[in-house]
């Protein structure tokens, strides 16, 4: 990688217009990346249970062969312009502009070969302006009312390019299986076995592709409550437009496949390949919050601080290999995001005790996240993909799936789901094509987050020299913290908790300081 940064400043005070601090800078980035990727070159076996496994007799391997050499050029180019101007001395503006281009070349669609397309190349029009500002009202510097607005432009292409290139002819992938007559030798997998080249798997990257970008807006009132202590409350108010996720371009119209996802090659859109992952700018990102926050500056030995956020999250594409569970509806992959907690608080304090101590203690509650209730392994409306939510607008009836009237799940639309509810849920279907699955006791409370971590240190000077003595305690109260209940309706398990993370721990360190 190199860069070129270039940046000029100027102040211009005592004009007419107020003092003004323009800035202007450009910045280049060139990227050279040569490199291997050798994603299942070695191959994979499969045996069927551990018995199989120690006897060393395998039932299917799988490899990837083909050129694993990946070539990644880019340059990204950035220019922008700003002035911080002081109209009045209780008023000051930031203003700029920015403009932003990526040169990176994607895969075409078509054809699909994993030869270079023009994708975001083409995209040449990311001009991002900005404006803020910050105002005490009658020339009181205890108070100020501030805010500001601006476009964002991302750079994710060289995350999602590398899989694009792995694609038929340049890598195929191959299957061996163990048939009656002919085993699958070990550990020459090429010994025995049947051979064959099933439909590829690819990534394929919209070669109208355009760079993610993001609107971020916020206004907030801050005061000076007393000497030492300040008070802050703004609303925060985000958009997310043109982020990259995948869609299954190759899956099957709905009602075709079986209710396990089960299809043949002349169900596909395409029979010569299996799931098209395409990359595309389906994204769409909203965040509102309210912020409040009380803090202490350091005096009497003590500072500490209170933090409220109100926010909500809502989007259908978290990050660039987020999916479309189902093509057909784009709008029920809709939702609550995955960390989607309403309400947090976070309370701080360091305070100085007797003999030179100092102890620090982080308090951290978050309400429960919500919940994505899923029928893992049942394909409900027929399109080849399985994972589907109970929702009566999917719910094509064929053996294995019912009807579904009533019920409306989407992606993260739940956040408590009563005992009632989740045995109604189980009474829909049967487990695999036998009878109903069997009602559970409880369906546990969706958990929240508590957290407490403490700090205390202790220094020790001679001289110049010094030593510092420190303990730390995470999760000091040992509470645990439980992921949320299991999710998958057809589980045996659904409803109740599997994991917890974040035992306590408490760690001695000692740091010499010369």
């Amino acid at each position: 990688v190199i860069a070129f940064n270039n940046n000029l400043t100027r102040t211009m005070a005592g004009t007419r217009t107020g003092e003004h601090v323009m800035k202007l800078g450009a910045q280049l980035k060139v990227l050279r990346s040569d490199s291997f990727f050798d994603s299942n070159f070695r191959g994979t076996w499969t045996f069927p249970n551990t018995a199989a496994f120690l006897a060393g007799t395998p039932t299917r391997y799988t490899a990837n062969q083909g050129d694993s050499s990946l070539e990644r050029p880019n340059e990204t180019y950035g220019l922008f312009l700003q002035d911080d101007w002081r109209p009045r001395p209780n008023l000051t503006l930031n203003l700029g502009l920015r403009y932003d281009y990526e040169s990176a070349k994607t895969q075409a669609l078509i054809p699909v070969n994993g030869e270079p397309g023009p994708g975001i190349s083409r995209d040449k029009n990311n001009v991002s302006p900005r404006a803020g500002f910050a105002w005490s009202p009658g020339g009181d510097t205890r108070q100020v009312i501030y805010g500001g607005s601006g476009i964002y432009y991302d750079q994710v292409i060289l995350n999602i390019i590398g899989n694009a290139r792995f694609t038929p002819p340049k890598v195929i992938g191959i299957q061996i299986d163990s048939v009656a007559g002919s085993p699958l030798s070990w550990p020459d997998p090429f010994n025995g076995g049947t051979v064959s080249f099933p439909p590829p798997t690819v990534s394929i990257i919209d070669p109208e592709l355009v760079t993610p970008w993001n609107w971020n807006s916020q206004i907030g009132y801050r005061r000076e409550l007393a000497s030492d202590i300040g008070l802050d409350v703004s609303f925060v108010y985000n958009r997310g437009y043109d982020h990259i996720g995948i869609t299954n371009a190759n899956a099957a119209a709905p009602g075709t496949a079986s209710g396990t996802g089960g299809l043949t090659a002349s169900q596909r859109p395409d029979p010569a390949f299996g799931t098209k992952n395409f990359y595309n700018n389906y994204g769409d990102i909203r965040y509102k919050g309210l912020l409040v926050d009380l803090k202490k500056r350091f005096s009497h030995g003590y500072q500490g601080g209170i933090a409220y956020t109100l926010s909500k999250t809502e989007n259908n594409s978290f990050n660039f290999v987020s999916g479309l569970q189902v093509p057909s509806q784009p709008d029920l992959s809709f939702g609550p995001d995955t960390e989607d907690r309403r309400h947090r608080l976070e309370v701080h304090s360091e305070i100085n005790l007797p003999f030179g101590i100092q102890l620090g203690v982080i308090v951290d509650y978050r309400s429960e996240a919500p919940l994505d209730i899923l029928a893992n392994g049942r394909d409900l409306n027929g399109d080849g993909l399985t994972g589907d939510w109970v929702n009566e607008s999917l719910c094509v009836a064929r053996t294995g799936v019912p009807a579904c009237p009533g019920f409306n799940y989407s992606r993260n639309s739940a956040r408590e789901v009563s005992t009632e509810e989740a045995n109604a849920l189980r009474a829909l279907f049967g487990a695999g094509q036998g009878g109903p699955l069997t009602p559970i006791a409880r369906f546990e409370n969706n958990p929240q987050y508590f957290n407490a971590d403490a700090t205390l240190q202790k220094r020790f000077t001679f001289g110049r020299h010094g030593v510092r003595l420190t303990m730390e305690a995470f999760n000091m109260f040992n509470i645990p913290q439980r992921t949320a209940p299991n999710q998958n309706i057809l589980s045996p398990q659904f409803g109740t908790y599997t994991a917890v993370s974040s035992p306590r721990a408490v760690q001695f360190t000692a740091q010499y300081d010369f």
